[in-house]
């Protein structure tokens, strides 16, 4: 009779232990999913390397107050975290949990910075999620000076090997590359003068101490009668300034673009990147972010993540190449 009892007992408790086991699993699954249809829930924070007024800050100020609609109405907060080459914001943001509500905001040179000698991270620390807009890459010279064509500039370099400068932005920087990629085409020795920002190099090229400043179309409304451009890398024509001549239409296959996009940290829940990613790319397609284009003659960056995923991974890809014939590569 005992022995039947204990059976009896012994069975009970492992029915009553699948149970709750089932229970939890349910409640666990239950929260996840909660968690993730309600989410975001609290204010979003996008990081910046960048102080404010510049390009990428007034993108993403726009586009904070264009997207909070879209992610449940949530605050999303700015927060500039200037220095070391951008490293400090990207620490910043890597110190934060992996949870989607911290935010990096970067833009094309995170693929070359992030795989040059000394970098503090990878590029594959961080995991894309909007491409927010594409400013095209720019080649300014003084105007009224000695080129008035790209074709002056290439010749005057091909008569004087390795004195013609060609200035912009850091060191292995998106805009050191294309420079060097142009060089290249036109079968031209160069050097590169590397300055703080795009700004410093065209004033530099106004003040006859460089040739040429390599930086971006969104700088020409504060130059115009100033510095001119020479060829710009968009495919298409800029709207705001038709008549500019691109490096294609010059003979040269350079289509390339200084994109700004957004990021969160690896490790970050899929299905949280993708709602992100929703929001954000909703955000970039509504008209009051479209007039902010307009006004600064950038282009509409949106595309669905994965393709920017797999843009971000290709142009790593290209520009870990370049940074190895510059000798700069990890």
């Amino acid at each position: 009779m005992k022995k039947w009892i204990s059976l009896i007992l012994v069975a009970f408790l492992a029915v009553f232990s699948v149970a709750c086991s089932s229970g939890k699993s349910a409640a666990s699954s239950e929260s996840k999913e909660k968690s993730s249809t309600d989410f975001p829930n609290k204010p979003i924070s996008i990081v910046l390397p960048s102080s404010a007024g510049a390009p990428i800050d007034v993108m993403a100020r726009k586009l904070a107050e264009v997207a909070s609609k879209y992610l449940n109405n949530v605050p999303i907060n700015i927060v500039n975290k200037t220095g070391g080459s951008g490293m400090v914001a990207m620490a910043y943001t890597q110190s934060q949990p992996a949870n989607g509500y911290t935010l990096h905001g970067e833009a094309t040179g995170i693929t070359s910075v992030l795989q040059m000698k000394g970098a503090q991270f990878r590029y594959s620390d961080f995991v894309p999620v909007s491409r927010i807009e594409l400013d095209p890459f720019a080649l300014f010279v003084k105007e009224g000076g000695k080129y008035k064509t790209l074709q002056d500039l290439i010749d005057d370099a091909k008569k004087n090997p390795g004195k013609i400068t060609i200035g912009g932005y850091g060191t292995g920087t998106p805009h050191h590359i294309v420079a060097m990629d142009f060089a290249e085409k036109a079968g031209v020795d160069v050097k590169w003068v590397a300055f703080n920002s795009g700004t410093d190099a065209i004033t530099a090229v106004m003040g006859d101490s460089l040739d040429a400043a390599l930086t971006n179309t969104s700088s020409i409304e504060r130059f115009v009668g100033k510095a001119k451009v020479l060829a710009h890398s968009s495919e298409k024509p800029i709207s705001k300034y038709p008549d500019l001549k691109s490096f294609k239409d010059q003979g040269f296959d350079i289509v390339k673009y200084h994109w700004r996009g957004l990021f969160v940290k690896a490790g970050t829940p899929k299905e949280i990147v993708d709602r992100l990613a929703d929001g954000f790319n909703k955000a970039v397609k509504d008209p009051e972010f479209q007039k902010y284009l307009n006004t600064v003659g950038n282009l509409s960056g949106e595309i669905a993540r994965d393709d920017f995923e797999k843009i971000v991974n290709n142009q790593a890809s290209g520009d870990l190449t370049v940074l190895k014939k510059l000798n700069l590569a990890q």
